[in-house]
């Protein structure tokens, strides 16, 4: 992994290449406003060390991360290690590890939530993905999160293959953020997610404390109700971009044409494709 250090140049950086299922060009950028910390680029190395393990894993060896370059700002100490940026920027950074965006981060206390800026569909590639320091140094984060090579894949199905979370997203996706939905092939109410096997308790949280909702698979559940996996998975792999990276079983990208623990569920309303994605763009 190559450490440069920010200047002032005006081009953006290579761009991203998938070449014999190997990713290069990735560029993780630290914004000007963080505090020096090896301990911050340490943390980073880790993450997608781990991330490409497991992206290979989840690609079915059709990928991982071979080249990935740590930018470093301007104003940290010079080190004989660090080079030339060259046409490497912050702007145009595939990755950034910047201060919290309020909308995606509401709790303060809390490790803030990874994001990806996008604006294309399935299959277009986003803006980047913003992690912050706070992620990526707090002790607790993998309590609430898992490890974070697996939530850097997340995110990077969301930045290079333009995929959607597969579960009720009130913040990026506010127009397919039902918790459930009616299935027209069984008739019966289902949480939103994929792939469909999962072990789960429906439960929602009332004075203080969760509670098993009211209602049942018939007739639908109350307001507020939330489906929540079981921390072991024996019938599922998928789906990485349920959010549940957390879940050792968790290995796989939805796709179609598959057994059941990976299969993609056509009837969630949610707008991704899966794994499909990658197969369609080779990138």
């Amino acid at each position: 992994m190559v450490i440069l250090r920010q200047s002032s140049a005006l081009t953006k950086p290579t761009s991203v290449k998938l070449e014999n299922n190997a990713y290069t060009g990735v560029v993780i950028a630290i914004h000007p406003d963080e505090e020096e910390s090896e301990e911050l680029i340490d943390a980073i190395k880790t993450m997608v060390y781990d991330a490409s393990a497991y992206l290979y894993t989840a690609t079915k060896k059709r990928a991982y991360f071979e080249e990935v370059t740590i930018l470093v700002p301007d104003t940290w100490e010079d080190k004989p290690e660090y080079r030339s940026p060259k046409n490497a920027t912050f702007e145009g950074a595939d990755v950034i590890v910047a201060p919290r965006n309020p909308r995606f981060a509401p709790e303060p206390d809390l490790p803030p939530v990874p994001h990806t800026k996008h604006y294309e569909g399935c299959g277009g590639q986003s803006i980047h993905v913003h992690f912050t320091s706070h992620f990526m140094l707090d002790s607790m984060t993998e309590l609430y999160y898992g490890n974070r090579g697996r939530v850097f894949v997340h995110e990077w199905g969301h930045y290079r293959w333009g995929l959607f979370n597969e579960y009720a997203d009130e913040i990026a996706d506010v127009d397919n953020a039902q918790n459930f939905y009616f299935s027209l092939d069984e008739e019966i109410w289902k949480p939103t997610r994929c792939s469909d096997g999962f072990v789960a308790y429906n439960l929602v949280f009332d004075n203080g404390r969760y509670r098993y909702c009211n209602g049942d698979q018939y007739i639908g559940y109350e307001d507020g109700c939330v489906s929540i996996p079981a921390t072991s998975q024996p019938d599922v792999t998928a789906s990485i971009m349920s959010g549940y990276t957390s879940i050792p079983e968790i290995v796989d990208f939805c796709d179609e044409d598959v057994a059941p623990a990976q299969r993609h569920n056509q009837e969630a309303p949610t707008n991704t494709q899966g794994f499909v994605a990658l197969r369609a763009t080779g990138k």
